[in-house]
């Protein structure tokens, strides 16, 4: 009987260690599903931090894929008698005189912006090339006798000559060719734009021959467009100021055809290549839905439509 206790009380001890062996255990495994919970708890936080980044990134994606790096560099519109590229005028008239320095600016970006869009359909002019210099771009002839054009004007001011009443008069330094006057049709400055305005109808040919379906609002026919000489006569400030409307108008046409059309900056040969005998739901997207030009001076905007063909 004795030795039956004694047995008896060595299992409970036993037993009794087991279970401070157990309960030693069972506090551990406690700890440790704490820590489980506490780190699950945080790498959910990190999750929903993740996700909520992944949510905004794809709603910027999609915000972006509206986007339009082109109309976002190059705003073209109008302010009254005058079209605009990024703000800059462009033209004279007699009540109002458009500093130089403003039309050469605006000149440079009709340059980048030629030069930009034949870039990306994969053009190469003929004859000419653009040169992009902001207000200081030119024109370089590659046929026969190499030349450089301006697309600029400097006047002489500041080298003892005053300027008339108005800024009427202003001098082609530097960009003239065996006169100085502003009526001389073969000054540097008129000989540039009368290769910027080729090149523009290069790209407008360009262009309609890849897609019969867009009817530009203004023909160009050697130095004219829409009929009015693009070239910078005295007394045709008027009609040099329309032909310069006229070519923006031209221009905000072919930039918002280039941006439907899917054509890369980075990669202009690598586009869709377009079948002109049908044209694409971009394009009669485009033609439904045509550019507009801004007026700078208030919230309306209005479709140019004059001369329209």
């Amino acid at each position: 009987m004795e030795s039956e206790r004694e047995v008896i009380a060595q299992q409970q001890q036993a037993m009794n260690e087991e279970e401070k062996a157990l309960v030693f255990e069972e506090a551990g495994l406690w700890e440790q599903f704490n820590g489980l919970q506490l780190r699950e708890a945080a790498f959910q936080g990190v999750r929903d931090a993740g996700t909520a980044q992944i949510d905004a990134m794809e709603r910027k994606v999609s915000s972006a894929k509206h986007l339009n790096i082109l109309t976002d560099m190059f705003v073209i519109g109008y302010d009254g008698a005058f079209g605009t590229i990024n703000q800059f005028r462009m033209g004279q008239s007699a009540s109002f005189a458009v500093e130089w320095n403003e039309i050469n600016a605006a000149f440079g970006e009709c340059a980048l912006l030629l030069q930009t869009l034949a870039s990306m359909v994969g053009l190469e002019f003929s004859d000419f090339k653009i040169v992009p210099l902001g207000s200081f771009s030119k024109m370089i002839r590659t046929s026969n006798l190499r030349m450089e054009y301006c697309l600029y004007v400097v006047p002489l001011w500041g080298h003892g000559v005053k300027p008339l009443a108005n800024h009427a008069r202003w001098y082609f330094l530097l960009c003239r060719h065996g006169s100085d006057q502003q009526n001389f049709a073969e000054s540097h400055f008129n000989l540039g734009l009368g290769a910027w305005i080729t090149c523009l109808g290069q790209l407008m040919t360009f262009v309609r021959a890849r897609d019969p379906s867009i009817r530009l609002p203004y023909k160009v026919a050697k130095h004219s467009i829409g009929g009015y000489s693009i070239l910078f006569l005295k007394n045709k400030h008027k009609e040099w100021t329309k032909a310069l409307k006229y070519a923006l108008t031209n221009l905000k046409w072919l930039l918002t055809w280039v941006s439907t059309r899917g054509y890369s900056l980075a990669a202009p040969n690598t586009t869709t290549s377009i079948v002109a005998a049908a044209p694409s739901k971009a394009a009669l997207a485009f033609a439904a839905n045509p550019p507009v030009m801004r007026n700078n001076g208030s919230q309306e905007s209005v479709v140019i439509m004059e001369h329209f063909s």
